[in-house]
């Protein structure tokens, strides 16, 4: 994603950012069931099960950074660039509205300190946050802090470096929504489900949600809670399912007689997003 507070960097780190860019980017996807790792050329994705399914959410980002990084000295990759997308489950997401002149990064970093512990209290101190400006809107998000600063450290030893993380959300929608469309953003993963709210284009809400065991039921019913939460009249939706599972007959059906209509984007129409391509990878193994 866009900025963070800035690092301090060695010369070391210069040098490895000098010979990682002479060569191709590699890419990862972080889930909570599995991590893909990309390394280009003709090798196939190679993939690794995160077995725990317990522990906390800093707790599992962790243990996932270590399974990629262990994919990664499977895979004998050194001095390369690593693009990674991260699942929503783990993301802590802000929509803000930016109002009159522009705001200096110190003021943006203020403002989202206060808004973040106003959110979620003691339980942000040992998170942290990227953010980037979309015309009037701030879009932010936080990510486990140790886990970030392990997936970097184990970078740098490896002589690789972390070229971008975006979150799974932003890396979709880049590809499943028209620019200037109004809709619902619903994206479905293992253990979340994501709803963006975009309007002509602008991001106007983007909220993480535990999924239910039946997810055909519970996104009619999220959907219906998040219109009455905004008093909002759009009954568009576009669906992404990354799980294969989800009975789009039904959600059909049911957001019809709720007055909606649905418009489906499948992994392979969206297969030029990182986390899509990867996702299917993920699917072939029957990784669940």
């Amino acid at each position: 994603m866009g900025k963070t507070k800035p690092q301090a960097f060695s010369m070391h780190a210069v040098m490895d950012w000098a010979r990682a860019a002479l060569r191709p980017s590699c890419h990862a996807l972080i889930t909570p069931q599995a991590v893909v790792l990309d390394a280009g050329g003709s090798m196939r994705p190679a993939l690794r099960q995160c077995v725990s399914s317990s522990g906390s959410l800093e707790e599992r980002f962790g243990e996932a950074v270590a399974a990629l990084l262990q994919l990664i000295d499977d895979s004998g990759l050194r001095g390369r660039r690593l693009r990674v997308v991260v699942s929503d489950f783990w993301a802590r997401p802000l929509v803000l509205p930016l109002m009159g002149k522009r705001n200096s990064d110190e003021e943006m970093e203020s403002l989202l300190q206060r808004q973040y512990h106003a959110t979620y209290g003691d339980m942000m101190n040992d998170w942290h946050w990227c953010w980037e400006e979309r015309g009037a809107r701030l879009l932010a998000v936080a990510w486990p802090t140790a886990g970030i600063n392990a997936l970097r450290d184990g970078l740098r030893q490896r002589s690789c470096v972390l070229a971008s993380a975006r979150p799974l959300a932003i890396d979709v929608a880049s590809k499943a929504l028209n620019d200037g469309g109004s809709t619902w953003l619903a994206i479905i993963e293992q253990q979340s489900v994501t709803l963006v709210r975009q309007q002509t284009g602008a991001w106007e809400d983007w909220r993480v949600i535990p999924a239910a065991a039946d997810r055909s039921e519970s996104l009619p019913l999220l959907l219906a809670r998040e219109v009455v939460r905004r008093g909002d009249g759009c009954r568009a939706l576009t669906l992404v399912d990354l799980t294969g599972t989800a009975n789009v007959t039904l959600l059909r059906s049911t957001l019809t007689e709720s007055g909606w209509s649905m418009r489906v984007v499948s992994l392979t129409e969206a297969r030029t997003s990182l986390a899509c391509r990867l996702t299917r990878s993920v699917l072939q193994a029957g990784v669940a």
